[in-house]
């Protein structure tokens, strides 16, 4: 059965149409430490990304290569903000040595993979011990545990519930119905926590925004729980939802330019289209161009109120 990673990747995958096929093999040394006994103890993210490295540093005789996080992201199919949650979660597990050089802007990462030389006294990745094997039972212990001990959620979780309790009421005062109350439960908290492991907070605080602006998710997202089995369906969709807005601006931006770049220059501003930008700049004073990005919120009315501004007609 296919989880919810499995079938992201499996839709970008047929959304290209490409076909994989298996050529006579080249080789990829791998560490058997790592299918005989780190294998069950890696998430899906972390397995994809450490097999990435491999790939880089292994596949090339080598033990340590810079790497980009955009090619960490297209190389496993994963979104940037799980590549970053999932090298900070190998680092831990001292599987790999991440290293980052470089003024800001100029940084290069490189990683490297703990290894253990022939002769040599260098430390390699203890395998994981035995007691740590994830049995269904262990695991519903630990959570158990946790939760007794702490006899709540994380804070996160809290904030995450309380902001997705007022995206409810929101969309029930725009259909006229009165606030409700979701019960605080440990189902309602763990399945925020349980997202929390995988995802920031921040990026599951504009997942829960995005649901609530479109109008089929904000009616059937009702309870926490709800939005958890649906997490990757909705995250998809709103990367999808950004592009396209970023895209229709773009096309917006060039039809504003094709009509009002000689007008405009009459008015003493020329205007320029940039590849996530439209500039203004004033041609007779020192000023600074005013810059609107095609991420920019409401673009279709910052465009007009520079059309009223600069008068053009």
């Amino acid at each position: 059965m296919y989880n919810s990673n499995d079938q992201e990747t499996l839709s970008k995958v047929e959304s290209t149409k490409i076909s994989f096929k298996i050529e006579e093999p080249n080789f990829t040394q791998m560490p058997n430490v790592l299918l005989d006994e780190w294998l069950p103890h890696l998430k899906e993210t972390e397995l994809k990304v450490l097999l990435v490295i491999y790939r880089k540093t292994f596949g090339w005789q080598k033990t340590k290569d810079q790497i980009s996080l955009s090619q960490l992201s297209e190389k496993t199919g994963i979104l940037t903000n799980k590549v970053i949650i999932a090298v900070k979660s190998l680092v831990e597990k001292k599987l790999i040595i991440k290293k980052v050089t470089g003024a800001i802007g100029l940084q290069k990462t490189v990683y490297e993979v703990v290894i253990q030389k022939k002769n040599t006294s260098a430390q390699k990745a203890p395998p994981p011990p035995a007691h740590m094997a994830p049995t269904k039972e262990k695991t519903l212990n630990k959570e158990k545990e946790i939760y007794k001990e702490t006899n709540s959620a994380s804070k996160d979780a809290n904030i995450l519930f309380k902001l997705f309790e007022n995206e409810v009421n929101n969309t029930r005062k725009e259909r006229n119905l009165k606030d409700i109350k979701i019960p605080r439960t440990k189902a309602q908290l763990r399945s925020l926590d349980d997202l929390l492991k995988d995802n920031t907070k921040d990026h599951i605080t504009k997942i829960i925004k995005f649901a609530f602006t479109n109008d089929f998710w904000k009616k059937a997202t009702g309870t926490p729980v709800f939005f958890k089995k649906q997490f990757s369906q909705i995250e998809l969709q709103s990367t999808d939802s950004k592009k396209a807005t970023k895209t229709d601006n773009r096309v917006l931006a060039q039809d504003f330019f094709e009509r009002y770049k000689q007008q405009a220059l009459i008015k003493n501003t020329r205007i320029e289209i940039a590849a996530n930008e439209i500039e203004f700049i004033h041609t007779s004073s020192a000023s600074q161009p005013l810059i609107i990005s095609y991420d920019s919120k409401n673009f279709a009315g910052q465009l007009n109120n520079i059309k009223r501004k600069i008068n053009l007609r």
